[in-house]
């Protein structure tokens, strides 16, 4: 991941849920202190960066305010970030 991106990205608290198998769907996620659940998983996809040699994993996800977030989980770091906000409430 590159340091701009990285830099752009805040990390945040998620609560996962992986049932038998390896994957951990986001199942909440904390922003600014707020705790957001998540309504619908609607895309995952992996990412592997080549000169770093790390793997991320994405989620695009409706929460219960009704907006679609993009987290990402840095496999190597252990750790979440919110990539960006996709869409505003209607």
């Amino acid at each position: 991941m590159d340091e701009t991106l990285r830099n752009a990205m805040k990390i945040v608290q998620v609560r996962t849920y992986s049932g038998c198998r390896a994957d951990q769907e986001p199942r909440t996620f904390i922003l600014n202190g707020k705790e957001f659940k998540v309504d619908e998983v609607l895309s995952s996809y992996y990412r592997y960066d080549i000169r770093k040699g790390r793997l991320y994993r994405g989620y695009r996800v409706k929460a219960d305010d009704g907006r679609t977030y993009e987290l990402v989980h840095d496999e190597a770091e252990d750790r979440w970030h919110l990539k960006e906000i996709l869409m505003e409430p209607s």
